[in-house]
C-alpha cells in the first residue's frame, strides 16, 4: 500500500494516530461544536461507547462495511472526552485499551505498513522476510525494559550489527507501547476541553467509573515530601507508575520493597499501583503483601542492592549514589549532607 493510498477512511479507522489518518480526519470531520447537531449526535454517542470500551479493555477491531469514517472520527472525540475528565486513572486505562487495539491490528498487518507506523514513532525497524523484523537495540531497550517477561531481556535475543531480530507479534507489541505513550502524552498535555457536548460525556465517564475512582479503588498521592529524598532510581520508577506506565516486574518489586522499608503501609503502596496501565486488583494486592512478608513464605523482602539495580538497567545514579550500596541508604546520606549546610 502506497503512502497516498493510506490517506483514506480504512487506514484512518485502523490507525487514527498516524499522520495520514490525522490529515484525513481533519478533512472530513466538522468543527467540534457541530457534533451537537441532531444529524451528528450519533457520532458523539459512538465516541462515548468507544471510550468506555477502551477503558474496560474491550476494544473493537472489526466493523461493518461503510463504518470506516465513523470509526476514524470517533478516536479524537473519545480522546477529548477522556481528557476532559482530568482523571489519571481513566487516562491510563483508555491509553492501554487503544494500544491493545493497535497491537491486535498490527499483528495481522502487511510488513510495509508495520514498518511505516514503527518509523513514524521514531523506531528504527526493517523487515527481513519470513515474518521477521530487525529493530535497533537502543529502540528495543527503551521499550523492552518495561516488560516483565524474560523473553524481552536483551541477553535472550539475537543481536546482530546493533539490531535485535524479532517476530511480528513482538514488533507489534513494541509499536503498541509507543502508541500508548503517545496517547498518554496527548491526554496530559496542556489545554482545556470547552465543548459542552464532549464535557457532558466526560462527566458520564466519571460517573460510570466513580466506584473505581472514588471507592475502594480511590487514587491517592501516597507519596509525601519524602519523595524529595528518594534516590534517582526510585524517583524514575515512581514517575513511571503515576504517569500510567507499565514498569517491568523488577522495577515494581524494587519500588514496593523500598516504600515498605521507609515506612509506607501496604494499602498506601497498593493504591499507588492503581495508576499502572495493566492494574489488576488481585495480583497487585498479592504482590505487595508478599513482598511485605504477609503472604507465601512470610519472608519480608529487602530492597535490591545498587548492584542488582544496575544489572536490571534500573540504576540512574547521581553523585550521592557513589557513596551507597543500597537505595535505602540514599535518604540518610541526603539528610546528612543537608545538615552540613
Amino acid at each position: 500500500m502506497s503512502l497516498g493510498k493510506r490517506i483514506n477512511a480504512s487506514w484512518a479507522a485502523k490507525y487514527p494516530f498516524t499522520k495520514e489518518a490525522k490529515e484525513y480526519i481533519r478533512l472530513v470531520a466538522p468543527p467540534l461544536e457541530e457534533f451537537r447537531e441532531e444529524d451528528l449526535k450519533h457520532v458523539l454517542k459512538y465516541a462515548f461507547e468507544r471510550a468506555i470500551g477502551s477503558i474496560k479493555g474491550r476494544v473493537l477491531v472489526s466493523w461493518r462495511f461503510g463504518e470506516d469514517e465513523l470509526i476514524a472520527t470517533s478516536f479524537p472525540l473519545a480522546l477529548a472526552m477522556v481528557k476532559a475528565t482530568k482523571n489519571p486513572f481513566l487516562y491510563a486505562k483508555f491509553a492501554n485499551g487503544e494500544a491493545k487495539r493497535a497491537y491486535i491490528l498490527l499483528r495481522n498487518e502487511l510488513p510495509e505498513n508495520v514498518i511505516h507506523i514503527a518509523r513514524e514513532f521514531g523506531l528504527r525497524v526493517n523487515y527481513v522476510g519470513d515474518g521477521e523484523y530487525r529493530i535497533h537495540f537502543m529502540d528495543y531497550l527503551k521499550i523492552a525494559s518495561k516488560m516483565a517477561s524474560k523473553q524481552w531481556k536483551l541477553v535472550n535475543n539475537l543481536l546482530e550489527g546493533g539490531f535485535v531480530k524479532i517476530d511480528q507479534r513482538r514488533i507489534s507489541r513494541i509499536i503498541s507501547e509507543s502508541i500508548r505513550q503517545y496517547i498518554i502524552d496527548r491526554l496530559i498535555e496542556e489545554g482545556e476541553i470547552a465543548e459542552e457536548g464532549v464535557i457532558s460525556y466526560s462527566k458520564k465517564l466519571l460517573e460510570m467509573f466513580k466506584k473505581r475512582i472514588n471507592g475502594k479503588y480511590k487514587i491517592e498521592e501516597v507519596i509525601n515530601k519524602s519523595f524529595e529524598s528518594f534516590p534517582p532510581c526510585m524517583r524514575r520508577i515512581y514517575e513511571m507508575v503515576i504517569s500510567g506506565g507499565n514498569p517491568p516486574h523488577m522495577a515494581r518489586f524494587a519500588l514496593t520493597a523500598f516504600l515498605l522499608r521507609i515506612g509506607y503501609k501496604i494499602d498506601e503502596v497498593f493504591k499507588l499501583f492503581i495508576r499502572t496501565s495493566d492494574f489488576n486488583e488481585r495480583i497487585a494486592r498479592y504482590q505487595v503483601e508478599h513482598i511485605a512478608g504477609e503472604r507465601g513464605g512470610r519472608k519480608k523482602y529487602m530492597v535490591p542492592s545498587c548492584e542488582k539495580m544496575r544489572v536490571y538497567n534500573l540504576c540512574f545514579p547521581d553523585e550521592r549514589c557513589k557513596r551507597i550500596k543500597n537505595p535505602v541508604n540514599y535518604p540518610l546520606i541526603k539528610e546528612k549532607d543537608e545538615r552540613k549546610l
